[in-house]
């Protein structure tokens, strides 16, 4: 693609960009990269066409060419972009920033430009890429956002410079980096500058500040990817008006619900005292049922305890309550079956033991009128032989 410098102008200055060479740059000598350069028309034709915040587009290289998009002229013959603050700033730190606020040398207006270093695959530095956002965007797109009636918002960098302010301009400056911001650490207001050196330490927070149209809350948050800080500044007196009026509302509303709180805790009382007699009775009533159903079982339960203490063990407690009552009456009634069993088995174990002491002295009877009836045997033996051994005396004396 055909490459345009200031003296060609293009018919179109959005379909083509310039190429400026620094004062020490002959075109010869970078012919082959300027026309390499050619084919990055396409994509900031692109860039520029979808993001209505650029105002330049721009690539600088080491060799000294500006390759600038969209097309212009007026820039000076001893121009160098190399040692423009954007270009510096990119190479010496390798990475992704934004400058301070500066005229812009073609249109005079206030910029502040964002520039990125470009590497080749074995990371020699090829050349920093830049886009110019004018502030004034950033006042409409940002800035200029009303917030609540009388607040408005502003950007200010780590060095305490204002980048944007609603009321912040480039008119009556050279046309040159020279344009000095207002700096909020320089400031009169001791307070003002004290909360400008907390805001640049990339702190958040809020702050009271008086002015001279009164005191206002200032709150801030960095921007770390500009190393900036957005701040929104509100009157004290628009942030706390919907309080005030919240206040009055709720006072009034508070009123009016006292007054009628009385009237329903009057009527309540009513209800209340004529509820208590009513529920007093009940628990008279509910209390002699319950004493009724309470000492009932228990009296049951006295009377069961004096018959089975006295002997009747086929007595038996009745007591159906459900409950811990029931459970003991239920003992009850299996102790006495238990104790009944038990001098049943008693009685049945002494009489066993009577009878068997009767069998053994029946038994012993009998053996013994046994031996009586051998030894009278023995005696009655012994008497009748006594008796023959007489008889037969006289008849051996008489042989």
């Amino acid at each position: 693609m055909h490459l345009y410098s200031q003296e060609e102008e293009p018919d179109d200055v959005y379909a083509t960009s310039v190429y400026v060479l620094a004062p020490d740059v002959a075109v010869d000598a970078v012919r082959e990269e300027l026309n390499l350069s050619s084919n990055l028309d396409n994509i900031f034709i692109h860039i520029y066409a979808n993001d209505q915040n650029v105002a330049w587009i721009y690539i600088g290289t080491e060799s000294g060419i500006l390759l600038l998009y969209p097309w212009a002229s007026g820039i000076s013959h001893s121009f160098d972009h190399r040692v423009r603050v954007w270009y510096k700033r990119a190479k010496e730190t390798g990475d992704i920033g934004w400058s301070e606020p500066y005229i812009d040398v073609l249109t005079g207006e206030l910029m502040v430009t964002c520039s990125k270093p470009v590497y080749d695959s074995e990371h020699n530095l090829i050349g920093v890429i830049g886009a110019d956002v004018t502030t004034e965007t950033i006042n409409q797109q940002i800035i200029n956002t009303q917030v609540g009636e009388l607040g408005y918002a502003f950007l200010i960098d780590n060095k305490g410079e204002v980048v944007a302010h609603p009321r912040l301009s480039g008119e009556d400056k050279s046309g040159d980096e020279s344009f000095e911001t207002e700096n909020l650490l320089l400031s009169d207001s001791t307070e003002l500058a004290a909360i400008a050196e907390n805001i640049t330490t990339g702190n958040t927070g809020i702050a009271k500040c008086s002015f001279e149209d009164g005191e206002k809350d200032i709150a801030y948050a960095p921007i770390t990817c500009a190393n900036w800080s957005v701040g929104i500044v509100m009157p004290v007196e628009e942030i706390i008006a919907p309080a005030l009026t919240t206040k009055s509302k709720i006072i009034s509303a508070t009123q009016d619900t006292c007054e009628h709180i009385n009237r329903q805790t009057n009527n309540m009382q009513k209800s209340f005292t004529v509820i208590f007699i009513i529920i007093l009775l009940a628990v008279f009533g509910i209390t002699a049922l319950l004493a009724r159903l309470i000492t009932k079982p228990i009296l049951a339960l006295k009377k069961g305890s004096e018959v089975i203490g006295g002997g009747d063990l086929d007595y038996r407690v009745e007591v159906k309550t459900g409950d811990e009552l029931e459970e003991l009456a239920n003992s009850f009634n299996k102790m006495a079956s238990d104790l009944k069993g038990y001098t049943k088995a008693l009685v049945e174990k002494e009489t066993r033991i009577k009878e068997l002491e009767i069998e053994r002295l029946e038994k012993y009877s009998r053996n013994l009128e046994n031996k009586v009836k051998m030894l009278e045997i023995t005696i009655n033996r012994e008497k009748t032989k006594k008796l023959f051994l007489r008889s037969l005396r006289p008849n051996t004396l008489k042989n």
